[in-house]
């Protein structure tokens, strides 16, 4: 179990050395990416399960909400911090 955390980027979790966050990425393959209604809150508790082969990890919440977050970066790497994981589309 992790917790949804914010930086001057938005919402993200840390998930198996990973940085995942809810915008897209141009190494994004599932377009459709969020459910609706499953808005997250910083500081709430969720399960991430990073799915195998892809760049995206499935957020899911004490309550059942979900979506699938894109990887924006390693965050394992000592000094490398979340701001430094953002690479949107656009």
């Amino acid at each position: 179990m992790t917790r949804v955390k914010r930086d001057s980027h938005g919402l993200y979790v840390r998930n198996d050395g990973l940085c995942f966050r809810p915008e897209l990425t141009r190494h994004s393959t599932i377009r459709a990416i969020n459910t609706p209604n499953a808005a997250f809150s910083e500081g709430e508790a969720v399960r991430a399960h990073h799915l195998s082969g892809t760049v995206h990890a499935k957020v899911v919440a004490l309550d059942g909400r979900s979506a699938v977050w894109s990887s924006h970066g390693e965050i394992w790497q000592k000094g490398v911090t979340s701001e430094a994981c953002w690479t949107p589309i656009g």
